[in-house]
């Protein structure tokens, strides 16, 4: 289940404590949020034009992406073995997935 915390706008952290936890339920309402990635898997693009290109590659379509201020957010639903957020391309492309992420 994913839910939804609210960020400090300007660290990108999370406003709260416990949100990592199972009994976390999330916000209705914030103005600066993050999704919590349980059972997604995101791909964090940091420019237009690298989104661009992953959106051309084969394999890469899904119906949920959000512009973000300089790229892109591609979700997916995880698969066995998707866990562990991690750089795919250090400070271009994120892997965002699992327990603990945002």
């Amino acid at each position: 289940m994913s839910v939804f915390l609210p960020l400090d706008p300007e660290t990108k952290i999370p406003a709260i404590r416990g949100w990592a936890k199972d009994g976390y339920q999330g916000v209705e309402r914030c103005d600066y949020c993050a999704l919590r990635t349980d059972g997604l898997a995101v791909i964090d693009v940091e420019s237009l034009e690298l989104a661009e290109a992953w959106i051309a590659e084969p394999g890469t379509n899904t119906e949920y992406v959000v512009l973000t201020g300089r790229g892109a957010h591609f979700y997916y639903r995880a698969t066995e073995g998707s866990g562990g957020s991690r750089p795919l391309v250090p400070g271009m492309i994120d892997l965002k997935t699992g327990k603990g992420s945002y």
